[in-house]
This record gives C-alpha cells, structure tokens and sequence, in this order.
C-alpha cells in the first residue's frame, strides 16, 4: 500500500509512503486514490514528505484530485512536501488552486 490513512474528526490525513509519486508507479497511485472513500464533510490532506521523485505524471494525479475536491465539495491540501517537490509544484502553479502546508506537525493528528 502506498497510503496510510489516519482519520481525526473531519480532517483524513492521508500519507505517502514512497519516495516516488510519478510514472513508475502511478497506476498503483491511482487505484489505492479510487477506493479511498472521501466525504464532502471531510478536510483531506495529503502528506508528501516522503516524496523525492515527481513528475508531470504525479502532477496530473493531483491536479485529478484537485478536481474531483471541487467538483463533491471536500477540502484538499498537500502537507510537508520536500523543497524540490515544492518548487516544482510552484512552478506548475499548482500552489494557486492547492494550499501547500509547511512543517505541519504529524502528531496534531491523533
């Protein structure tokens, strides 16, 4: 499983477990996403602090996500990304229509 999901009242944290969230595993990434029941009542957060290697692919997966949280109504946002999965993410400009959290502490979620 490339997610690990811990769940606190309205907030789904869900964590990456990979350094890698592009091409090479994208099929795995987007089969564990399709069966993750996300509810309209819920903050989702996605923690890629693990994550070293990106790619447009991995950015379209989000940009998927980012879409599916508009169109049902849920709030999506990524947590402690790497410096280099940040930049890259700024310079998609996916920061505009994503809020990036920094240095979130994990043990708030209990």
């Amino acid at each position: 499983m490339l997610f690990e999901t811990k769940k606190s009242g309205n907030v789904l944290l869900l964590f990456f477990k990979s350094e890698t969230f592009n091409s090479s595993n994208a099929t795995e990434i987007s089969k564990e996403l399709n069966v993750i029941n996300f509810s309209s009542e819920e903050n989702v957060w996605l923690d890629l602090s693990e994550v070293n290697k990106f790619d447009s692919i991995g950015l379209g997966i989000l940009l998927k996500i980012t879409r599916y949280s508009l169109e049902n109504n849920f709030y999506f946002a990524l947590i402690n990304p790497s410096v280099k999965v940040k930049n890259l993410l700024e310079i998609a400009h996916l920061n505009e229509l994503v809020p990036i959290i920094q240095n979130f502490p994990k043990e708030k979620i209990k």
